[in-house]
């Protein structure tokens, strides 16, 4: 299931083009805090607005995501597929 609920690729197109982007149904709040924040700044409308790859990746989601991949990996689990997830 796609984390947005827009009813056609239309209305989707037009809640992009005006920077309309809710992440406050139940599939969202059921992501972290960081992973909202991430997935809103890297929907800004404005380019120039937009963080660059490299910052982007220094976002707080990505290194605890890192840091869960790493306590994994120390206990023998290795990394699951789970852990990537945005949770």
């Amino acid at each position: 299931r796609l984390p947005f609920n827009w009813r056609s690729t239309l209305q989707m197109k037009e809640q992009f083009a005006a920077a309309r982007l809710r992440l406050d149904d139940r599939v969202w709040l059921a992501r972290s805090q960081h992973a909202r924040e991430l997935v809103s700044v890297l929907l800004t409308h404005d380019p120039a607005d937009r963080p660059s790859a490299g910052e982007a990746l220094r976002h707080e989601w990505f290194r605890g995501q890192a840091v869960a991949m790493i306590q994994a990996a120390i206990h023998g689990g290795g990394v699951r597929r789970r852990q990537m997830s945005l949770s």
